[in-house]
Formats: C-alpha cells, structure tokens, sequence
C-alpha cells in the first residue's frame, strides 16, 4: 500500500470543522485513550482508537464476510510518522501534504487492518469512521484501555486540559465558554445520580466529557436536536462540554437521584444564579 500524499483535504477539512491554526501544546492526550492494549482476530467487531507512549493508534477488525471500514481523521497539529498495518492492496492510507488530515480505507475481514501514527502540537482530534458507507454505531467504537464510546460518531478528541471552574457549588452548573456551553455536576461529599436532558431546535454536538467513567453516559438523538446524560457524581466534578448551531434557545431538565432538581442546586452563569423553575430555558 502506498501512503498518499494530497494537498486539499486540509482546506476542506479545517473549512467544514472550523479548526484554526493555533497550537500552543504537546498532543498529551487528556481524554481517555491512553493503552497498552492489543487487537486480535479475537477482538470485537468494529474500530479502536488509542493512545502509548509508541503514539497514535487506529484499528479496525471485520467480519467473515468483509467489512470497508473508512475514516477520516483531523487535527490543528501536525500528523507525521504514518505507518500501515497489515498492509494489503485494497488499505488506502491519504495524508495531506501539511500533516493535518488523515482518510483511511480499510477492506478488514476476520483479521485486523490499522494505522499508526504520531501527533505534534494538537488540540483536538476529530474523528469519523463509517462501516460499508454508514456511519459506524458508536457502541462498535472503541477509545483506549477500557474499550470507552464515544457518545456521538463523528466525535471529537481534546489534547490539553479542559478548563474546569474552581468556584463550583454543589449540584448543577450551566456556564457558556465561547461557542461552548458546560453542563457540569459537582458534590463535595457522598454521591448523587445526575440524569436529565437538553432540547432544542438547533444541532448539538458534543464536544468533550468532563471526567468520564464508565457509569456515565451522554446519548445525542437520531435529530441531533436533544442529549440525555447519566453522571454518578462522588467527591468530583462529571459533565459534558456541547456546542449547538441554529438555535435560540436550550430547555434543561435536571434530575438528581430521580427527582427533580430543586432550583436552590441549579447555578447558572460566573454569578450562580438559580433559575426560577425546573425545566427552564437559557439562551443558546
């Protein structure tokens, strides 16, 4: 298999994701990618993504019959070091010419196709992987040791720590970042079940889980137009970081433990102020 090199995926890509050119750190992956894990005939199906101190690397493991896995990988860093797995004449490799951008084809049957390669000053990495033409469901996608899915496919990767508020109370916090709106849950002591759901009439995106573990989850629908949450809060912080285009304005339904959140537990804003009503609406 020969490594391609093309010039204009990176202006596509940077123009669809809205990367800029800035990069002010090592790629140290702070989401959890991090393993030492290897993938066998033996794995389960579908595609794992994964980070060492070796690098980057990507995987993919089919079925008897064959599965074309494709996948397109971006960065604001610099992608360099590409190396092919298993290397067989119907795997593409494209790499564009500035190391941003990454397309992948892989014909994976029974056995496992990937690529590795190494990251340089990169802030994120977005990611989307599609399995005979569709979008690959993200329950057959695999992040580091603990085999984590992602919550929506394409996601997005975060390089660097995430800026969390140091002045959190306890219960809910709903802050906008930029573009960005936090939705973070925090208890200083014992342990609460945070559920509840965002809707509105824009499209979300997930941007990044705040400490995730493997009892919480986020849910984007089929529309794009609400996220369900489930964050088991103890002694820390959980949440998750969205971005929504074309819309006006978000309504919150918060839980804890099964119950309505009361107001008093829900901080909106650097002033923590409470709303007056839950469910409630904020801009977006």
């Amino acid at each position: 298999m020969r490594i391609l090199r093309i010039a204009r995926v990176l202006l596509i890509a940077v123009a669809t994701l809205g990367i800029n050119n800035a990069a002010a750190f090592a790629a140290e992956p702070a989401t959890p990618v991090d393993s030492t894990r290897t993938i066998t005939d033996a794995s389960p199906f579908g595609a794992f993504l994964f980070h060492n101190d070796d690098g980057w690397h990507f995987r993919t493991h089919g079925t008897p019959q064959g599965t074309t896995f494709t996948a397109h990988i971006v960065t604001n860093g610099t992608l360099h070091d590409v190396a092919a797995v298993r290397d067989e004449k119907d795997d593409h490799i494209r790499l564009d010419d500035a190391g941003h951008a990454l397309d992948l084809s892989f014909a994976t049957y029974s056995g496992v196709d990937g690529v590795d390669f190494r990251l340089d000053d990169a802030k994120y990495l977005h990611v989307r992987i599609n399995a005979n033409d569709e979008l690959l469901p993200v329950e057959n996608i695999f992040l580091g040791d603990d085999g984590r899915h992602p919550a929506t496919n394409p996601f997005a990767i975060r390089l660097g720590d995430l800026h969390i508020p140091n002045d959190l109370e306890p219960g809910y916090t709903v802050r906008h970042d930029g573009d960005r709106l936090q939705l973070l849950t925090h208890d200083e002591a014992g342990s609460h079940e945070y559920t509840g759901n965002l809707t509105t009439t824009g499209t979300i995106e997930v941007v990044d889980l705040v400490q995730p573990e493997k009892d919480d989850s986020v849910a984007v629908s089929s529309d794009g137009h609400t996220v369900s949450f489930k964050f088991s809060t103890q002694e820390g912080v959980d949440g998750v970081v969205l971005r929504m285009t074309g819309a006006e304005k978000v309504q919150l339904t918060l839980d804890t433990d099964g119950q309505l959140t009361p107001v008093a537990n829900i901080h909106l804003g650097s002033k923590n102020r409470s709303p007056k009503t839950n469910p409630f609406d904020i801009r977006a």
